[in-house]
Order: structure tokens, then C-alpha cells, then sequence
């Protein structure tokens, strides 16, 4: 067997096995230390990239869990709401019958007049100011509302809230005028509103033959879309002017003023009281701006029926009528609060696959990324011998190349 000093064979082999053992044991108490078998890409790269993909998935059904049990709470606020609605009605309703009775004089008919215009009051009242987190459920304003209860795009549950605004009394002109300004099609969805842009409407109102103007003004900030101003526009003044987006005006009803734009998405809003309403662009200085995104920035009108479907019932109808009226508006309500439970449970139900989904994706996830402490403390013990064993090995091979100085003794 040949004697030599410049290359030490045996050394070499004992040094590689040494570091291949020493980065094993590395691993290892990496492993162990931080809990988790995949620690970089170098260690499963495969491994790395379904697990992160699975706890994308776990980590979306959380968060749509959390966002279940919002829809929840939101819808049980609405709920919770019309249940006192409901209760309100049959007040109503015993006031009825008790103001039909023969035996009451007017004094007695007086005070419950009095009750009952308290309660339909009440009933205004709960419509305007039943909210969730500051916003308005059941005047109209937001009526649909998309609940995203899955980890992906798409997966979402769309609920629509009851339009207790519909709710009001009949007066003898069915029609209402309508204003609007159409908004050019191309910037419908991509519209923002510019730095400081506030859109609105000068509204003049017609009192005792005498006008009294009032600006109703956004406060829309940079990038908000027109459901931002439309939405902001109802929360501020929903109890003057009710705003909305309508895409489904006749076009025979404007085609003669609106030559090319009767196919437009207009921007409408009407009023109980008799006013006259010019749309506003403004910037934060209060100067009008240009029309855009609207073709024009003068509002126009257009006679709409507006016969009222929820009709709210007076005493002076006769107590027929107003029984009718108040069991028609009971099962209305009664038919919204149904459809606000069933909503309700589906989002329970949602949130109970949710959580089963979930526990098996992780579990999936740990097979692939979480450390097997049995096995891994087995592999860290192997190591340590085997590193102690590589290291006494090296040792006896660094003194090989003594044997040459016997040679030359």
C-alpha cells in the first residue's frame, strides 16, 4: 500500500463524509427547532409550493369565515330591526280596531290618532336609522349586499335587504318627477373622481312662492367610484333626496331629448317636496367643474308612476281599509324577515363547510410542512454518532503520513 504525504486519500474521504454528516445534523436541529420539515426551497421545492398554495387556501377560509359571521351580525341587526317594525304594526293594528268602536267619543279617537301618528313616525324612524357599522340597511340606499365566504374570487353569497323606503303613504298624484343626468357609458365602471372632485346637486325649493336654494355636496375622495358618491350621497341626505344608478329608463321616454344618450346609465334622484335639482361637479374650492363623466351638467326630468306598492295605513280610511293595508305590510315584512333568516342559516351553513374544509386542508398541509419529531429527533441522534465517529476517523487518518518518517529513520 503506497505511502504518501501531499494527499492524504483516507483524510479526504473522512472530511467529506464529516461535512455531509454535519449538514444532516443541521437540518435536523433546524427541524426540531423551528417545528417545520420545510424551512426553504432547498429542502422540498415540490413540497414548498403545494403547501404554500394550501395555506393560501386555509388562510382565504378564515378570513371567509370571518366574513360569515359579519354577514351574519349584519343581517341580524336588519332583523332584529323589523321584528320592532313588526311589533309597531300590530300596535297599529289593535289601534285600529279599538278606533272603530262605537263606544269611544272624539276625545277617545283623538288621543289614539295621536298613538297611531307616533308609531308610523316610529316606523320612519326605524327605516332611516337602523345601521351596521354606520351604514344604512333598510332605506334603500344599499339594498344588495355580496357576502364572500370562500377563499377564491367568485365565491360569494348576495343577499337583498328589504327597501322599507317603499314603505310610505299614498297621496293622490301617483306621479313623481324624476331627475337624472345620464353618464357616458365607456366611464361607467372606470370612472374615479379626480383630486378634490365633489359631485352633487343644487336643489331649489319651492316655498310659499318663494325659492330657497341648498347645495347637497360628496364627500368623495380621490379615486371613488359613482356607487362611492351614490352611497355617500344617500347617507348624508337620504332623508331629503333619494339617489340611485338606473340603467332601465324607457328610452321612449327620452329618446326625443336624449337623441344618443337614451341608452345611457343615468345617475337619478327624486324628492317628495316640490324642488327643482341642477347636478353639481365641484373642486374642493367650490368652482363648478366640467360635465365629466356626465354628458351635461344640467338636470333633466322625466314624469315616472310612482304608485306606491307598501301602502301605510291611516285611521281616517276606515278601519277595512287600514286593517287591509297594515296585514298587507305585516306580510311583507313578515315574508323579509324570512327570507333575512334563511340568508342567515345559509351563512351558518357556509361557515360549518368552511371550517371542515379548512381543518382538512391543514392537516394536508402538515403532513407536507410540519416536522415529525419522532423521526427527526432519530435522524438528529444518528447524526450526532455518526459525526462523532467521522470525527474520530479523520483523526486516525490525519496521523497516516507519520508512518513516512519511520521510512526515513
Amino acid at each position: 500500500m503506497a505511502v504518501n504525504v501531499n494527499t492524504n486519500v483516507s483524510a479526504m474521504h473522512g472530511q467529506h463524509h464529516l461535512s455531509r454528516v454535519t449538514d444532516r445534523q443541521a437540518t435536523s436541529m433546524e427541524r426540531l427547532s423551528s417545528g417545520q420539515k420545510i424551512n426553504s426551497a432547498k429542502d422540498d421545492a415540490a413540497g414548498l409550493q403545494i403547501s404554500n398554495r394550501l395555506r393560501a387556501q386555509s388562510r382565504g377560509m378564515d378570513v371567509a369565515i370571518k366574513n360569515a359571521n359579519d354577514g351574519i351580525s349584519m343581517l341580524q341587526t336588519a332583523e332584529g330591526a323589523l321584528a320592532e317594525y313588526t311589533e309597531n304594526l300590530m300596535r297599529m293594528r289593535d289601534l285600529t280596531l279599538r278606533y272603530a268602536n262605537g263606544s269611544l267619543d272624539s276625545e277617545d279617537r283623538n288621543a289614539i290618532s295621536v298613538e297611531f301618528e307616533a308609531l308610523k313616525e316610529e316606523l320612519g324612524r326605524i327605516t332611516q336609522s337602523t345601521s351596521f357599522a354606520g351604514d344604512r340597511l333598510l332605506n334603500g340606499s344599499n339594498s344588495s349586499r355580496s357576502f364572500q365566504v370562500g377563499p377564491a374570487s367568485g365565491e360569494a353569497v348576495l343577499v337583498e335587504l328589504p327597501d322599507l323606503e317603499s314603505v310610505r303613504e299614498q297621496t293622490g298624484n301617483n306621479a313623481q318627477k324624476v331627475f337624472y343626468a345620464p353618464i357616458m357609458n365607456h366611464k361607467v365602471d372606470n370612472w374615479r373622481a379626480d383630486p378634490g372632485q365633489r359631485i352633487g346637486v343644487k336643489v331649489v325649493y319651492s316655498e310659499d312662492n318663494k325659492n330657497r336654494t341648498e347645495y347637497l355636496i360628496s364627500d368623495a375622495i380621490d379615486g371613488a367610484t359613482m356607487e362611492d358618491i351614490v352611497e355617500n350621497l344617500n347617507d348624508k341626505y337620504g332623508d331629503k333626496i333619494n339617489f340611485y344608478l338606473d340603467g332601465s329608463i324607457d328610452k321612449s321616454t327620452l329618446e326625443e331629448r336624449d337623441i344618443g344618450k337614451a341608452d345611457q346609465v343615468r345617475l337619478c334622484y327624486t324628492s317628495d317636496e316640490d324642488v327643482y335639482i341642477t347636478i353639481q361637479l365641484r373642486n374642493a374650492s367650490g368652482a363648478t367643474r366640467v360635465n365629466n363623466p356626465f354628458w351635461y351638467g344640467s338636470g333633466r326630468s322625466y314624469i315616472e308612476d310612482s304608485s306606491i306598492e307598501h301602502k301605510l295605513p291611516t285611521l281616517e280610511g276606515g278601519s277595512n281599509d287600514s286593517i287591509a293595508a297594515i296585514d298587507e305590510l305585516l306580510e311583507f315584512i313578515d315574508s323579509a324577515r324570512a327570507y333575512l333568516g334563511a340568508s342567515q342559516n345559509r351563512l351558518n351553513h357556509a361557515i360549518n363547510n368552511l371550517s371542515q374544509s379548512s381543518e382538512n386542508v391543514a392537516i394536508s398541509n402538515s403532513q407536507i410542512r410540519d416536522t415529525d419529531f419522532a423521526k427527526e429527533t432519530s435522524e438528529l441522534t444518528k447524526q450526532s454518532i455518526l459525526k462523532q465517529v467521522n470525527t474520530s476517523m479523520l483523526a486516525q487518518a490525519s496521523k497516516a503520513p507519520q508512518g513516512a518518517l519511520g521510512l526515513l529513520s
